[in-house]
């Protein structure tokens, strides 16, 4: 290997920032010491690695094709290099995420029996508490007592903070087969409000989004029953009790519930999309990236 592992450190930092500043800062490197890197790397590989612009870089199709490699090898070896950290010091991270229920279940949980296996020593918190609002959650992160929050779009821009959307689902209504006679094409939302319905306590699928989901239309429901979680409300519509307003990608895994069936309202509920925030002044953590950047692969696989 012509190249030291140096340069392709920098190589990875600055592909996965798309940017050389940043680059910098996570590497504590100046700006002209990553972009000489840079250049001598492509100089000993003959080829251009980056398109430059004025507000960043982007890698060439050469560069994509290095990059594939060298970041599973990079990754591999920081990964390895925190745990022996951790082995050395005894040092425990936590890692704290304000989530959504829905985005727990359907999200988080599939990820977190290979991410314990890969970090044993890392105690995780996650909590509702701070996606009550904005500002909560904005004061969460800027202080340091969230790492990342799991939530609904559109998010307002605030100083220091960044949002990024990971993509869009649709809401569907669901009944159990004692309102067979919904199950039909072209159900009138009219129709749908006239019968009891259940929500959970707060969230994606909460009290509030139950009612404003109808009073767009001009009508008026109250949930007749509130749960804590989903299982909870699926239980509940399941056993013929109520109707509920769910998440399409979790109605697709509802396996065990064969007496579920989604209503075909002739007015659709408007698509909802979720995303990341984080603050700009979080240090570094490869504990906390990594689950991250697992949960938003396992996000992206699932939504539009």
């Amino acid at each position: 290997m012509s190249a030291s592992f140096d340069a392709y450190k920098v190589f990875y930092y600055v592909g996965k920032f798309n940017n050389i500043t940043h680059a910098a800062n996570a590497l504590f490197l100046s700006q002209s010491t990553v972009s000489r890197s840079i250049q001598s790397l492509e100089s000993d590989l003959g080829c251009k690695l980056f398109e430059r612009f004025q507000h960043g870089v982007t890698l060439t199709a050469e560069g994509e094709m290095l990059y594939s490699h060298v970041a599973r090898a990079c990754e591999d070896i920081l990964i390895g290099e925190e745990k022996l950290k951790q082995l050395q010091s005894g040092e425990i991270y936590k890692i704290r995420l304000g989530v959504d229920n829905f985005v727990f279940t359907q999200f988080i949980l599939p990820v977190m029996k290979d991410f314990q296996r890969d970090f044993p020593d890392v105690h995780i918190e996650f909590s509702g508490e701070m996606i009550t609002s904005p500002d909560h959650c904005f004061q969460s992160l800027l202080c340091g007592d969230c790492d990342a929050v799991f939530t609904l779009g559109p998010v307002p821009e605030a100083p220091g903070i960044v949002t990024q959307y990971l993509g869009e689902y649709q809401d569907v209504f669901i009944a159990g087969r004692r309102f067979e006679e919904l199950n039909r094409d072209r159900v009138r939302i009219y129709d749908v409000s006239l019968c009891p319905f259940a929500s959970l306590n707060r969230g994606i699928s909460g009290s509030e989004y139950l009612r404003n989901a109808f009073a767009s239309y001009g009508l008026r429901v109250e949930p007749c029953y509130q749960v804590e979680d989903f299982r909870h409300l699926l239980d509940i519509v399941d056993m013929g009790m109520c109707l509920a307003i769910v998440p399409s990608p979790l109605f697709a895994r509802l396996n065990d519930y064969k007496n579920i069936f989604p209503i075909k309202v002739s007015t659709t509920l408007p698509k909802r999309n979720i995303c990341i925030v984080t603050s700009k002044n979080n240090p570094h953590n490869l504990a906390r990236d990594e689950l991250i950047k697992r949960i938003r692969k396992n996000m992206q696989s699932d939504l539009v």
